[in-house]
């Protein structure tokens, strides 16, 4: 099989990695260190964990997950880069693949639909007749 099926939990706390067949094989916590312009990302999970209080003052620990929302998508990226850099090793071929999505509904069908992009754009004025145009 040249591509692995994995899932990805961001957690606020930590990050696991599933890895279909082997179980959870990433279970680290979500921070990761930068430099003091953010420019450059230092260390990520356990060795940013252990520079918690430790690090000088040119080095953040940063957590990048907020209440369960992406606060820094940069460092969010950086991070995800990591640990799937992590999972796969030497292979480099990874082709995300999204969760099947239920089929949606055809033309007829008793659901409601938006109305066709003709009908939709009579609806709104145009920019010129708004009192904000200038």
């Amino acid at each position: 099989m040249l591509s692995k099926k994995i899932g990805i939990d961001l957690g606020t706390s930590t990050v696991l990695i599933y890895v279909k067949g082997e179980g959870i094989v990433v279970n680290e916590p979500s921070l990761v260190a930068v430099n003091r312009d953010g420019t450059r990302i230092l260390a990520v999970g356990r060795q940013a964990f252990e520079m918690v209080g430790r690090a000088p003052d040119t080095i953040q620990v940063v957590r990048p997950m907020r209440d369960g929302v992406i606060a820094d998508f940069v460092v969010t990226e950086g991070m995800l880069h990591h640990f799937i850099g992590k999972v796969q090793g030497r292979q480099r071929i990874f082709t995300p693949r999204r969760p099947s999505r239920p089929a949606r509904a055809r033309h007829g069908s008793s659901t409601s639909r938006s109305p066709p992009r003709s009908e939709r754009a009579s609806r709104f004025p145009s920019r010129a007749a708004t009192p904000f145009a200038t």
